[in-house]
This record gives C-alpha cells, sequence and structure tokens, in this order.
C-alpha cells in the first residue's frame, strides 16, 4: 500500500499529505481530470483497469487500493 500511495501522490504538488485514511476525493486539488490521471497510472503501474465507478465508489485511498488488489486476483 506504501507504494500505491507514493505513486498516488506523484500525481499532486504535495505529496507527503496522503495516508490510507485520506479521503482523497476532498481534497482541493482533486478534479474529474485528476480522476483520469489516477486511472491511467493504476493502469500502467499495476496492470489494472479501473472505471469511474470503481473510483466513485472509494472513499479513502485504502478503499482504492483495495478496489486495485481485488480486481489483480
Amino acid at each position: 500500500m506504501d507504494q500505491f500511495i507514493r505513486d498516488f501522490a506523484d500525481l499532486f504538488d504535495e505529496p507527503d499529505r496522503f495516508t490510507p485514511e485520506t479521503e482523497f476525493k476532498r481534497d482541493p486539488e482533486w478534479s474529474s481530470l485528476t480522476g483520469i490521471s489516477v486511472i491511467a497510472m493504476v493502469d500502467r503501474k499495476y496492470g489494472v483497469t479501473l472505471k469511474g465507478r470503481d473510483i466513485q465508489k472509494a472513499l479513502t485511498l485504502a478503499d482504492l487500493y483495495n478496489t486495485i488488489r481485488e480486481k489483480q486476483e
């Protein structure tokens, strides 16, 4: 999970503020374009295709990470 959080944080200007409990969609820098960047990063680095609804269902970074892990199985 630590690597995922680092990968996610690389999409933002202040990456040190993210933890597994971060409600990422409440971040002031979050936008639909950021969501697309997350989808692309997950596809490239984790070999998983996220859908918009996967991001909508996730409240925290831990939730999003768990979704990625489930899709890898």
